[in-house]
């Protein structure tokens, strides 16, 4: 049985500089915990601390690119230390990408497979070990409806990415069950946030056209809208705590009923 953890509890989210990651972070403040906002964003990561301060929680912001797996590592080593433990890891950061197979090339492909899986893997490959001393701990990734249907044209590399880590999170929910550690994955699907619209400046230069693309967008889903970051992170605080302290290897849909559908 996990010892009981000592409060508040310590958080680790990456890419929360801005939209999902950012809304968790705030999320999890709610409720007095102490965040690392991890981003490569260091200056959007400040703006989450403050957000987070406001909302009664503490942490800091730590600089990094979670490709850089030593540095990924030294961050998550560098909590243990100031901390004792780290009670939930949240997986966040990700990369869009819209090509089609005939158009990628080798490093487009590792661009996309490096952010959401590879780090991903070893994110929870680093915060395991300490989370098997502390006596257990909640893993939550961000995953994606994609990762369920390839419900979107023009992303095999990202669907790729994305389903690998919904299967990774169901084996890591097996391997570790009897450690009391907890792995679990939010699927959204078209969430409004700035990556979002960064994607579409870049696809879609025309302002016009832009905003058209984005109003087809929010009709994709049933309830004819983009989730809200804030409906995303309140699924990953759900799934980071006790609240869900049955539940394991679930990969949950946040996405207004689009695998529904």
């Amino acid at each position: 049985m996990r010892p009981p953890a000592r409060d508040p509890q310590t958080v680790v989210v990456t890419g929360a500089a801005t939209g999902i990651g950012r809304a968790t972070a705030v999320a999890f403040a709610r409720l007095g915990c102490w965040v690392l906002i991890a981003d490569r964003n260091a200056a959007r990561a400040e703006e989450t601390l403050a957000l987070v301060r406001a909302a009664g929680g503490d942490g800091r912001v730590r600089a990094l690119d979670v490709t850089d797996l030593a540095d990924l590592r030294a961050a998550v080593d560098e909590v243990v230390a100031e901390r004792g433990r780290i009670d939930v890891l949240v997986n966040n950061a990700g990369r869009p990408m819209a090509i089609r197979i005939e158009d990628i090339d080798e490093a487009q492909f590792d661009a996309v497979l490096d952010v959401n899986l590879k780090a991903t893997f070893f994110a929870c490959k680093y915060v395991i070990e300490h989370m098997l001393v502390a006596g257990g701990g909640a893993i939550v990734n961000t995953a994606s409806d994609m990762g369920l249907v390839a419900g979107l044209p023009n992303q095999p590399a990202y669907v790729a990415s994305k389903g690998a880590v919904v299967l990774l999170t169901k084996a890591l929910a097996v391997d570790y069950a009897e450690q009391d550690i907890r792995v679990n994955c939010v699927c959204p699907c078209l969430t409004d946030t700035p990556m979002i619209d960064d994607f579409l400046a870049t696809q879609f230069p025309d302002d016009a056209e832009r905003a058209k693309v984005k109003a087809e967008l929010h009709a994709i889903q049933p309830i004819a809208r983009m989730n809200t970051p804030a409906e995303v992170a309140s699924a990953i605080v759900f799934l980071g705590t006790p609240a869900s302290s049955g539940t394991t290897g679930v990969a949950l849909p946040v996405d207004g009923g689009f695998v529904a559908r």
